[in-house]
């Protein structure tokens, strides 16, 4: 820079460059260029193995580009001793380098930079291109200030006639007075008015917070009005017949062609979506029975004067007696006779929904391919599997990968193969693809590695039991564990996830499918070696639960892979004690960021809480409710034969195996802030055993943005540790402790095993780990009520409407189950106090409004 400003001031001036000046320093620019070069190769060298420079083709054009003009062709460059002596070549080169250096700016902070999970392309905002600006001008701003007050050289005087005529002519070839003065006073301008802008705002942010904090100690000081509840209508201003959710099958379309699967048509969130606006959907109204035409609706509110747009039910008082008419009202067949320049149902229905989705601006959340609403059915495979003898569990794959060749390597690379992967939201680990399950430390079983055999049950392949399995041999992928719908299929436990071998797998086979909700819980029910001991809200109800044990899978029978969708077998979701991410799965999907929008007059307040509290919070108001969840487990009172006991739920309260255990069934939550990132505890790492070890926790609090209030288990234990070296023991179970009952002697094999020193000595010591819980989704109605969470004198309606005294107050705003007590403990989650009487963290919403007429 130093170089291109001298370069370039001299020839504005009229003098001579300095070359004697430059050239010397020109030889040590080959050095520094070098060095920076070497660096930034040799990173991409060592992260090879994170990088795909095929997936992001305009990346990595950008980065080459970077590297060739802003690296490497001034390095050459300055090597030849007639580029550092010419003034021109010179300056050419040196702007090859600040053309590089802004071009990495531009590659890190807006070519290179995709947000986790994000559908767009990052770009700063006018706020942040605003503070880069701010700082660059109080860069030169100070620089201006200093070299004028305080120069480091003195003034230049003219000692002769000849360098006084020289000075004066230099001055004509500068900007003219004038224009000077403009454009210091055009700044000034600017300056000014920014000043004078921000002071009204700063007044206005003043003002504003006053008034607030006096509305706050008013609400505060009032007494409550209450008045009696009245029952209302379920869905207010809207139909009687209104339904959250409408399955999509007609027996007429069904007999010409039945291809696809009904679709399930979210009712609910498309009415959120519109704002209530029936005629984007129903667009036609029949005028008489037998009418299979209708009239435009639009037309129809035209010709009255009136404009479609809004809610119908702001004008309509009588839905519940006209509610609107469904496509079957005229749609059916096509070509029919009265009407055949009528579209058939298919067509009406593949018109609304695609023609909409294609104009909206989040194609992500707006599918348009066919399999992405209704998925097609899987054909009888009958006659696809055929075997003259019994086969391997190999032969089973190699079959199906015949049909299917592409299927094996898009398995090959997922988290499910090799339980490892991106790890994004692992705090620490944000850039690896190395993290693997086998390095995660719990307190069920301690870890995978010693007990290998055992835990690779649950592996989606043949046969790990050791380090020398081939990951890279689609043979071994196990196919039917996910796609068995026969309800038989199941591994042989010890033997590394072979299939047990009593198992007609050609009749199994002969029979695959979607994966259903039984086969993924086959591993997911039954995580850390039974039922119901590592998560909360997952248990074997879930493969076939009853209407209102949960919303999705009982009310709705949704498949798993309707929420964890997936592509090339990439399964999104996230546990908190797994390290790799292949996507989020998030209620926003599908329910939007204000979902509550046919909830009543509570809406807004409830569409308040979705930017601090999060959707499961509410609607998850209890876990472990059909069968009890293991709370801890003790493994320093292992080892002993007691009497069989159990406890009020019908568990062991002690086990030989595990020591002594604690259930719990029907269970409210622990609520902690969370970001959607979280901690994790490795093999080896060292641990305080002065306090409880926390193996894996999320991520958040009351200041962070990011971060909503979540419900969480908690899994306690006591389990052994390495007393010398600090560190966790991962003991061998399978083969060692729960054969001879011998600590010392299991956790030396154990740790031997996996690579670890063992100090002979050994303790034990208290840990924790929580689970997120995101299953059995109650109905709306059984959701979390007002006073569940806050006093019931803080969400009175007339703390904040004063004229809402005989207004009808929401049943919801009450406690649905005031035997569970407040369950949040707002001080522990970072409040002064109850947020209903002292606001949220960010917003406070007191006295917005008054209520609706």
């Amino acid at each position: 820079m130093v170089i291109l400003e001298s370069i370039y001031a001299n020839i504005s001036f009229g003098r001579d460059p300095e070359m004697e000046l430059l050239t010397p320093l020109t030889r040590v620019i080959p050095w520094f260029l070098g060095a920076y070069g070497v660096v930034k190769l040799g990173d991409l060298v060592v992260r090879h193995s994170q990088l795909n420079f095929l997936e992001n083709p305009g990346d990595t054009t950008s980065l080459a580009v970077e590297i060739l003009l802003g690296v490497v062709a001034p390095f050459l460059l300055f090597l030849h001793p007639a580029v550092r002596r010419s003034m021109g070549w010179l300056f050419f080169t040196v702007a090859l380098i600040i053309f590089g250096v802004v071009l990495n700016r531009i590659n890190v902070f807006l070519v290179g930079y995709n947000a986790p999970y994000t559908t767009t392309a990052y770009f700063p905002s006018v706020g942040e291109i605003a503070m880069t600006v701010a700082i660059v001008s109080s860069i030169l701003f100070c620089y201006r200030f200093f070299v004028t007050f305080f120069p480091i050289l003195p003034g230049y005087v003219p000692a002769t006639g000849t360098e006084l005529a020289r000075m004066r002519a230099e001055r004509e070839k500068t900007v003219d007075p004038f224009w000077t003065w403009a454009i210091r006073g055009t700044a000034i301008a600017f300056l000014l008015g920014f000043i004078a802008l921000y002071s009204l705002v700063r007044i206005q942010a003043y003002q504003a917070t006053v008034q607030t904090v006096e509305e706050v100690r008013r609400v505060q000081a009032e007494p409550p009005a209450l008045a009696a509840p009245v029952a209302g209508t379920r869905y207010p201003q809207r139909p009687e017949a209104y339904k959250n959710y409408y399955l999509l099958s007609s027996a007429v379309l069904n007999a010409k062609a039945d291809d696809y699967e009904p679709v399930l048509f979210s009712h609910r969130i498309h009415d959120g979506l519109t704002k209530g606006d029936c005629g984007v959907c129903h667009h036609r109204q029949g005028m008489a029975p037998d009418d299979r035409v209708g009239v435009d609706l639009k037309e129809l509110h035209e010709g009255m004067g009136l404009k479609l747009g809004g809610a119908c039910a702001a004008c309509h008082d009588d839905m519940a007696k006209n509610p609107p008419q469904s496509c079957t009202r005229c749609h059916g067949l096509p070509n029919e006779a009265d009407a055949p320049s009528r579209i058939g149902l298919k067509g009406a229905y593949h018109r609304q929904c695609i023609g909409c989705h294609e104009r909206q601006l989040t194609p992500a959340f707006t599918p348009t391919a066919c399999a992405a609403c209704h998925h097609p059915w899987t054909p009888d495979h009958v006659a696809l599997v055929a075997f003259t003898e019994k086969p391997t569990p190999q032969d089973v794959t190699r079959n199906c990968l015949s049909c299917h060749p592409t299927v094996g390597q898009d398995v090959l690379k997922t988290a499910h193969w090799n339980w490892k992967g991106g790890s994004p939201t692992l705090k620490g680990y944000e850039h690896r693809i190395d993290v693997s399950l086998t390095m995660m430390v719990n307190n069920a079983c301690f870890a995978i590695g010693p007990n290998l055999q055992e835990c690779a049950s649950c592996h989606i392949g043949y046969g790990w039991v050791d380090a020398k399995y081939d990951f890279a041999n689609p043979a071994n992928i196990d196919c039917l564990v996910c796609h068995d719908t026969t309800g038989t299929y199941r591994k042989d436990p010890g033997k590394g996830g072979l299939p047990d071998p009593s198992l007609d797998l050609a009749a199994i086979a002969q029979k695959v499918g979607r994966p259903s909700r039984q086969a993924c819980g086959s591993c997911h029910f039954a995580s850390a070696g039974a039922n119901y001991t590592k998560h909360g809200d997952l248990e074997p109800a879930l493969a076939d639960p009853p209407a209102e044990f949960d919303m999705h899978m009982g009310t709705l029978k949704m498949r798993c892979q309707e929420c964890h969708t997936t592509t090339e077998h990439r399964i999104a979701g996230m546990s908190m004690s797994a390290p790799a991410v292949e996507g989020r799965v998030r209620c926003e999907k599908c329910h939007g960021q204000n979902p509550h929008g046919v909830a009543g007059v509570l809406s807004r307040h409830l569409d308040d809480h979705v930017r601090a509290v999060a959707c499961e919070t509410c609607h998850i108001p209890f876990i472990a409710n059909a069968s009890p969840t293991l709370l801890r487990r003790d493994y320093s009172q292992a080892g002993k034969d007691r009497p069989k006991q159990v406890d009020r739920y019908g568990m062991p309260t002690y086990d030989k195996r595990f020591g002594a255990l604690t259930w719990g069934k029907h269970l409210v939550p622990t609520y902690l802030w969370y970001d959607g990132t979280r901690t994790a505890s490795l093999v080896g790492d060292k641990i305080d055993p002065a306090s409880p070890v926390i193996l894996s926790a999320p991520v958040g609090e009351k200041r962070n943005p990011s971060a909503r209030i979540y419900p969480f288990q908690v899994h306690a234990a006591v389990q052994p540790y390495d007393t010398e070296k600090k560190i966790l023991a991962l003991p061998k179970l399978l083969d060692g402790y729960w054969v001879d009952f011998d600590w010392s002697k299991a956790i030396a094999d154990g740790m031997k095993q996996v690579g670890l020193a063992y100090s002979g000595k050994y303790g034990f010591v208290e840990t924790r780990m929580y689970s997120a819980v995101h299953h059995q989704v109650v109905p709306a109605a059984k959701a979390l009520g007002c006073a569940d969470c806050h006093s019931a004198e803080a969400v009175t309606c007339t703390r904040c409407h004063r004229n809402a005294k005989n207004f009808d107050l929401p049943e919801h705003r009450r406690a649905v189950y005031p035997a569970a007590g407040h369950r949040l403990d707002f001080k522990a989650l970072g409040y002064p106090d109850d947020p209903a009487h002292v606001g949220g963290r960010f917003y406070i919403s007191i006295g917005r409004g008054a209520p609706p007429k």
